[in-house]
């Protein structure tokens, strides 16, 4: 077809009004009728690319197009396509359209507080609701960090959320490395006791009672090698959660550095430690020894911590009262339980 033709038709398809016959003369009544029709059937594409004649102009030349016709767009794609992350996803509620929405807020407190509801809400685990989560954890907001952490096992599961909140155990800030920790305990994931064991050196103490916490929980005995420094620590609060991390541990293997510590100057460490002795099954004679000399304590607690050990490990029924006043009356008491241990021991 010459250009003339096309751009005549481009005015056809248009809907442009046809009323000069010159033109209309040019082809022929019996020229236009098929073209018509197949413009009628939205068929002018089809027309153009294959019966279109662009060749005048040299190869490569540009298309002949009306100078009232407009270059197409690219169809937009489909709510069905593959490549959109919501296919087949299903309709969120208002409500938790709403929530999605405030966590993209301005406003910090707003995605907090956003973050903070939609853990609770059932449908959490929607995808559109998986991504928000995840887009959290790179929140400029420490404390929305925070927030999603410990909440993501609960939104996308257990596997997907170990992997994600790996990273955050190095977080720049105290507050996003406890949370991380708490996240990992939340998975009930074993394995990632051996992730969270090295926070135990964290430069905070705060971090390092979350890690014990931590692993206190997921019950990892191949960690009790890195809790076992912290026995020592200075601090009795430590000292306090690494017994009892241990205990949690089944770590029989402490039995005799335990021991040790119902010595120990703070009288919190030697009540846990007597607690400890009674809860890892410590029957051998020489622990059980050692906590006839707590019977005479001077505090009323660690006396009553080492009485009920004694009689959960031996199943004795001794006359001793750990609430005597009395200091004779305590070492009349102390000594009966000695004497039964050496006779049945």
């Amino acid at each position: 077809m010459k250009k003339a033709d096309l751009a005549l038709l481009g005015d056809l398809a248009e809907g442009k009004n046809q009323a000069d016959g010159n033109r209309w003369n040019l082809l022929g009544e019996n020229t236009l009728r098929p073209f018509l029709i197949l413009f009628t059937t939205g068929a002018l594409t089809l027309l153009c690319s294959c019966g279109g004649d662009t060749s005048s102009s040299g190869e490569g030349s540009e298309p002949i197009v009306s100078a009232n016709s407009t270059k197409k767009k690219a169809p937009e794609p489909s709510a069905s396509s593959t490549d959109s992350p919501a296919m087949n996803e299903p309709k969120l509620s208002d409500v938790l359209t709403n929530l999605v929405e405030q966590c993209g807020s301005a406003d910090e407190f707003d995605r907090i507080g956003a973050i903070m509801e939609l853990a609770t809400k059932e449908g959490r685990d929607h995808p559109t609701i998986q991504r928000t989560f995840l887009a959290a954890l790179n929140d400029s907001s420490a404390d929305v960090k925070a927030e999603a952490a410990k909440a993501l096992p609960s939104v996308i599961g257990q596997e997907k959320s170990t992997e994600a909140l790996i990273p955050l155990l190095k977080d720049p800030d105290t507050t996003v490395r406890k949370a991380a920790i708490e996240g990992l305990a939340n998975t009930g994931n074993a394995s990632a006791a051996k992730s969270i064991a090295p926070c135990l050196r964290d430069p905070q103490a705060s971090v390092q009672l979350e890690a014990l916490s931590a692993l206190a929980r997921l019950k990892n005995p191949a960690v009790i090698s890195d809790v076992k420094p912290l026995l020592f620590d200075p601090d009795g609060t430590k000292i306090r959660a690494a017994i009892q991390t241990v205990v949690a541990l089944d770590g029989k293997t402490e039995t005799e550095t335990i021991r040790g510590l119902l010595m120990d100057m703070n009288s919190d460490v030697r009540s846990s430690a007597a607690q400890a002795l009674g809860s890892l099954d410590a029957t051998d004679k020489k622990s059980l020894m050692a906590l006839t000399h707590l019977l005479t304590d001077d505090l009323m607690g660690v006396r009553k911590s080492a009485s009920e050990s004694l009689t959960s490990l031996t199943k004795a029924e001794i006359e001793y009262f750990y609430d005597e006043a009395d200091q004779e009356s305590l070492k009349e008491g102390a000594k009966l339980w000695e004497d039964w241990i050496e006779k049945n021991k």
